[in-house]
């Protein structure tokens, strides 16, 4: 319970986060549908690659938030932190996956699977582009609650990447310095 009470506002912002490129990777997913296997991949892997930015940056500022804790001793294993939030955040759209996956081997909860299967697609856009290229590529529905949980898992490790960065103050990207 200490836990969600500490990383409340992280977690929370990761949620509104993913709900924003849900969005975003739902458009370029309609966008790109019907115009060819290659394009709606380049398109998922581009939005994917983008909510990993997004990501990365927010859980960076986080971490750069909490170093002075960190450095202090006061808070420990930023990894864990940034992961564990990340997962948090992630974890409705994770166990609509597995209800999925579970419900589509019963004939009899067919209605559930097909309910979870559009939830995800509305809720995971920036992935679904992957997925049906995955799923049509081996013709097989066995592959659409993996994709979106290793989805979710990478998400969280990126997450996790940037907080772990941003509490140490180290950056991918050098700062930009205003000498001439």
């Amino acid at each position: 319970m200490k836990f969600f009470k500490d990383n409340a506002s992280m977690i929370y912002r990761m949620l509104i986060t993913h709900i924003g490129m849900a969005v975003f990777g739902l458009v370029l997913f309609l966008a790109t549908n019907l115009q060819g296997a290659k394009t709606m991949l380049l398109a998922g892997l581009f939005s994917a690659v983008f909510y990993c930015v997004i990501v990365y940056t927010t859980m960076w500022e986080y971490g750069a938030k909490d170093k002075p804790a960190y450095d202090a001793g006061r808070r420990e294993k930023a990894g864990r932190c940034g992961f564990f939030t990340c997962l948090t955040a992630e974890a409705v759209f994770i166990a609509v996956a597995i209800v999925y996956f579970i419900c589509s081997y019963f004939e009899a909860a067919n209605g559930v699977a097909t309910v979870c299967y559009i939830i995800e697609i509305l809720f995971n856009g920036c992935f679904t582009g992957i997925m049906l290229f995955v799923k049509n590529a081996l013709a097989n529905d066995i592959v659409i609650a993996p994709i979106y949980i290793l989805g979710s898992v990478i998400v969280s490790a990126v997450g996790a990447f940037g907080y772990v960065l941003g509490s140490k103050d180290m950056r991918i990207i050098p700062k930009k310095t205003e000498k001439k």
